[in-house]
């Protein structure tokens, strides 16, 4: 092959490789092969590149479906992660919640009968406050119901399924659905199950969160007509976002009572620290009337430290310090657990709604840039429409009028890129009659219930605070 041939043939394999991204190493490798072969062959320029374009497609279609393959395998090493063993904890380790516990106790006698003619599929939807023990005892009912039973567990939160990309939520949830039915008998157990299976009766619920719903509840009902042994079970700390549809069989499960706080303060501190006298763990479940679990350990690592300070502080030995704790010389008093307890209570500050020109300047920055405002309406006029509304209730309505502009340019606009053009240029605007129209459809968060919340939070402090 001549000099002038071969530099032809290398300059066009080098800028075509750099147009298609190809590797260095595998351009290197198929040019030498292909160079090499029609070297030999005596085969002409033409045929050189056909041969070329041949394998460079052909590479480019192997990537291709590598990158395909690893993304399904990345998908099942996730959906791994979703299989979990079996806890540890019984009902027995539960403190407190003595009428859930023997409700719990009933739904387990019920959902280990052989009766042909009752229903497979078993749910049941667990409500609570934050940080009430929920998880703690769902994971307790788990454990009993996969006593002498070979249940698959497969335990995930909303968040798990979630994703960025458009449709994959979606087949994340139908592939969690999928492999309960594969694996039956089986428990599946979705935490935070308001991210996935929103209230559909709620005004401000968006477009992709109501694709998400349907496909949840579209996943649920077919284990449900499956006929296969599936339990079921869901939590939430928001029932109100949650669709009813889901509401077959709740479990309430409540703040710890007063024994239960008992039991909890004397498990943390009883081997630790002796009490004064006149003061016990009945006093403090007392003094800390609707705390929840995770308020309530808080407050005992905050005793802790504490403690460690003021005796560190009295007895400069550590050793003389250990042993003044052992020997009760230096005792947990009640001075000591209501100044921590002041100093560990949620610190409430009222952020107050933004004013009009707050709300005129958000409307500003999240609408300047995407659209212009028809003559003789402006961000100020938005803001006067929208008394009242939190920050929250402003990202929701610019949300709402970002989906009308687009439905209503894409209506009287066919081409997508008219569509851009007019946005930019004008001759598509917000006008107020848009503005007005989402408005009256769109329902801002109640101020009023939220504003009675708080009061009761004060109402709960209030003696601390004194």
């Amino acid at each position: 092959m001549s000099l002038e041939v071969s530099f032809q043939i290398y300059h066009y394999w080098r800028s075509q490789c750099a147009m298609k991204a190809v590797s260095l190493e595998v351009n290197f490798q198929i040019c030498h092969y292909w160079r090499s072969w029609c070297a030999m062959e005596g085969v002409g320029l033409e045929v050189n590149f056909q041969i070329y374009h041949y394998w460079r497609d052909k590479r480019a279609m192997k990537e291709v479906n590598m990158k395909e393959n690893l993304r399904m395998e990345l998908l099942d090493e996730r959906t791994v992660f979703w299989f979990k063993a079996a806890p540890r904890h019984s009902l027995t380790d539960v403190s407190g919640m003595h009428e859930l516990k023997e409700q719990l106790r009933e739904c387990i006698a019920n959902a280990k009968l052989k009766q042909p003619e009752m229903k497979k599929l078993h749910s049941y939807f667990f409500l609570g406050p934050p940080d009430c023990g929920m998880s703690y005892i769902i994971e307790a009912f788990v454990h009993e119901l996969m006593m002498n039973k070979n249940y698959t567990y497969l335990s995930v939160t909303g968040s798990d399924l979630l994703s960025r990309y458009v449709g994959e939520t979606e087949k994340n949830i139908a592939r969690l659905f999928e492999n309960a039915e594969k694996h039956a008998p089986c428990i599946v157990f979705i935490d935070d199950m308001d991210s996935v299976c929103n209230n559909r009766s709620l005004p401000t619920l968006s477009e992709n969160a109501l694709s998400i719903t349907v496909a949840f509840l579209i996943g649920y009902h077919r284990i449900k007509s499956s006929g296969k042994e599936i339990i079921f079970i869901g939590s939430t700390n928001h029932p109100n976002q949650v669709d009813n549809a889901m509401f077959e069989r709740k479990m309430l499960v409540p703040l710890p009572d007063q024994e239960t706080r008992k039991q909890l303060f004397s498990r943390r501190l009883k081997e630790i620290i002796r009490l004064e006298d006149g003061f016990s763990f009945d006093d403090m479940a007392m003094l800390t009337e609707k705390y929840n679990y995770g308020e309530i350990v808080c407050m005992v690592d905050r005793l802790k430290k504490e403690i460690l300070k003021r005796v560190t502080r009295e007895y400069h030995d550590e050793q003389e310090a250990i042993e003044a704790v052992k020997s009760g010389d230096f005792r947990l008093t009640r001075e000591l657990f209501e100044s921590v307890q002041v100093i560990d209570r949620v610190k409430l500050v009222r952020v107050p709604l933004p004013d009009q020109e707050a709300r005129k300047q958000a409307f500003s920055r999240r609408l300047k840039g995407v659209i212009r405002l028809e003559e003789g309406f402006s961000f100020g006029d938005m803001a006067m429409r929208t008394e009242r509304y939190d920050y929250r209730d402003i990202d929701h309505m610019v949300s709402r009028l970002e989906e009308e502009i687009k439905k209503r340019a894409i209506y009287k606009y066919n081409d997508e890129q008219e569509v851009s053009e007019a946005l930019k240029s004008g001759d598509f605007c917000l006008t107020r009659e848009l503005f007005e129209s989402v408005r009256a459809d769109f329902l801002p968060a109640p101020k009023d219930e939220i504003e009675k919340e708080l009061d009761e939070w004060e109402q709960r402090f209030a003696k601390q605070i004194k």
